[in-house]
């Protein structure tokens, strides 16, 4: 951060905000609120187009996550949609896994009646997004999801598949915050 704002460059100074802030919006400690600030304002840099412009979108999807996090599953589920709607529309899908995996998690957990309709719908949507095959940053969040939904529609057997499967796919891939959540799903007894 010193070294960008020294060199009175604004898109180094804006990217190094960007990746300063993800790093520490992801890590539970006292520098969260720091995170979300620097990320607010490399998003107005983009919003100004001083600034990558596709930024918007990875921010709003954290951001997303941050309200979910914090209880406010409505302006999650809202958040999300909205990010989930502009990459569909861009066609720049970079964001599309994460902010799913908001949008499902969030309606699961509010359990509204059309709710675990919708979570399946985006599920499959999501499914159906042309990639390389073993493309992880979505198959990853697809495995997770799909255990998710299993265990809300009271499915044993299936949640434990997915779950199994998420959890080995992390462990190959050695991707530590995927298995950190796989083995909280692994947890309960039962779904």
């Amino acid at each position: 951060m010193q070294i960008a704002k020294r060199c009175s460059e604004d898109f180094a100074l804006h990217s190094a905000q960007l990746a300063r802030g993800l790093v520490l919006v992801s890590v539970e400690n006292s520098h969260r609120e720091q995170g979300f600030e620097l990320l607010e304002k490399a998003r107005s840099a983009a919003i100004g187009e001083r600034f990558n412009l596709t930024t918007v979108l990875t921010i709003d999807a954290v951001t997303a996550a941050e309200r979910a996090r914090r209880g406010d599953l409505d302006g999650a589920i809202e958040l999300a949609r909205r990010v989930i709607a502009e990459q569909f529309e861009s066609g720049a899908a970079r964001d599309l896994g994460p902010a799913t995996s908001v949008l499902v998690e969030s309606l699961l957990r509010r359990r509204r009646a059309p709710d675990i309709d919708e979570a399946r719908s985006a599920i499959e949507t999501l499914a159906a997004v042309p990639t390389d095959p073993g493309f992880v940053f979505h198959e990853l969040p697809l495995l997770r999801m799909r255990a998710l939904l299993a265990s809300a529609d009271g499915e044993a057997e299936r949640y434990r598949t997915y779950a199994d499967r998420y959890r080995v796919t992390a462990q190959s891939l050695q991707f530590d915050g995927h298995l950190a959540s796989a083995r909280r799903l692994a947890a309960p007894a039962d779904p």
